[in-house]
């Protein structure tokens, strides 16, 4: 009976079903990220349970349906598209931005408004014609000269007077050049600051201007505003104020050298302050080797005066205060200085003072001469006393004179104690 009873039903039940599941839906869902997944495992499954059910009455049964039954979708299931898959996209992102920022620079505008050629004082573009243009231009201006040049003054531009007088606001940048006249020329002041002049010289130097009958050898300054740095003033001459003249302005001074400049026949051997609301403030300079018949380095009636850290030294006049003459409701005010080897033939070596106020105080004022208070003399005992405290007089028992000491000698209301023993770092 077993041999009656073939399975046939088992030829008909054929798995077919294997068969016509084939995973072809994983051939359709291709992610291109299956390159890693492949579906070998379709190999192992090949239904061997079919041959492992073989009754042996089965002979006849050959299921040739196996044979048929061949997998190639494994072989037809090729990924491929791994292949395909060429990531070009990370050659192509090229930051070309960065060569295209390209950063332009502002252009630094020239310091000078004029810029004059060495020695060029009267030509078409020279020092004479930039004055008057600036004047003219109504706004802050700018002359530079040329580097260590020398400007020649030959005649004058107005009465006295070498170069046109200043009245705007202008700066001379001298760049060490000199501006000087020359010995031939006629008499003349070389610069004249005006009423409505302001004024600054930086690094200049003024020489060889002249006046025998008026005020001012170097530098007039009429009511304006005057600043000087860094410049040397020197060898210039007048009847009143060898160097720089103020007459009622207001002048700043620092860094630089009055040296040799003369008064022929009156006050201020290098600068001269004069008038209730003229200014002088002196700082970081040096006056020395001027020479005037009162006031020989400075004169000063009815103005102020302020000096701070500065060298008055070897000074003369022919009557009094060889360094620094304070003459009539003056104000004088002297600090951290040094005031040495001035002289004067009547009295005051250093200093004079008349019915004025004077202040100096942490200053050397050692090694002057005059027959009568070779340091200070107050030439108005009975009124306002001098404020001369805390000053090396050139030896540690202090002044002589009405001091006690035999350091330079003060005459007159001299306030003097307490004095120093021992000479500041700057005295010589």
């Amino acid at each position: 009976n077993t041999a009656t009873h073939t399975p046939t039903n088992t030829a008909t039940f054929t798995p077919t079903y294997t068969a016509t599941h084939t995973p072809t839906s994983t051939a359709t869902h291709t992610p291109t990220n299956t390159a890693t997944f492949t579906p070998t495992n379709t190999a192992t499954h090949t239904p061997t349970n079919t041959a492992t059910f073989t009754p042996t009455n089965t002979a006849t049964f050959t299921p040739t349906n196996t044979a048929t039954h061949t997998p190639t979708n494994t072989t037809t299931h090729t990924p491929t598209n791994t292949a395909t898959f060429t990531p070009t996209n990370t050659a192509t992102p090229t930051p070309t931005n960065t060569a295209t920022f390209t950063p332009t620079l502002t252009p630094t505008p020239s310091e000078c408004d004029y810029e004059i050629v060495n020695g060029d004082v009267y030509g078409a573009t020279g020092l004479v014609w930039a004055i008057n243009q600036a004047n003219a231009d109504g706004r802050p201006s700018v002359i530079c000269l040329a580097p260590g040049g020398l400007y020649t003054l030959t005649s004058t531009s107005a009465t006295e007077i070498g170069l046109p007088v200043v009245n705007s606001v202008l700066t001379i940048k001298g760049r060490g050049a000199t501006i000087r006249r020359s010995d031939g020329a006629p008499e003349m002041r070389l610069i004249h600051n005006g009423i409505s002049g302001d004024l600054t010289l930086r690094d200049l130097s003024l020489q060889n201007g002249s006046l025998s009958s008026s005020d001012g050898g170097a530098v007039y300054n009429h009511l304006g505003l005057l600043a000087m740095d860094n410049c040397t003033i020197s060898g210039n001459s007048a009847s009143s104020a060898g160097g720089v003249f103020n007459s009622s302005g207001q002048i700043t001074i620092t860094n630089s050298t009055f040296d040799n400049n003369s008064a022929t026949n009156a006050q201020g051997g290098a600068i001269k302050n004069f008038g209730s609301s003229a200014t002088l403030t002196l700082d970081q300079s040096t006056i020395s080797g001027n020479s005037a018949i009162e006031g020989g380095g400075l004169y000063n009636s009815d103005g102020t005066i302020y000096i701070n850290n500065s060298a008055i030294t070897s000074n003369s006049a022919g009557i009094s205060a060889g360094g620094l003459y304070n003459n009539v409701f003056g104000t004088v005010t002297v600090i951290n200085s040094q005031l040495s080897g001035n002289s004067s033939y009547s009295f005051g070596g250093a200093l004079s003072t008349n019915s004025a106020s004077m202040t100096v105080n942490d200053s050397c004022i050692n090694q002057n001469v005059s027959p009568v208070g070779s340091a200070v003399v107050n030439l108005d005992s009975e009124n306002q006393p001098v404020d001369a405290i805390l000053n090396w007089w050139g030896a540690p028992d202090g002044p002589s004179g009405i001091g006690s000491g035999s350091g330079d000698a003060i005459f007159g209301n001299v306030t003097y104690i307490p004095f120093r023993t021992a000479p500041l770092p700057f005295c010589n």
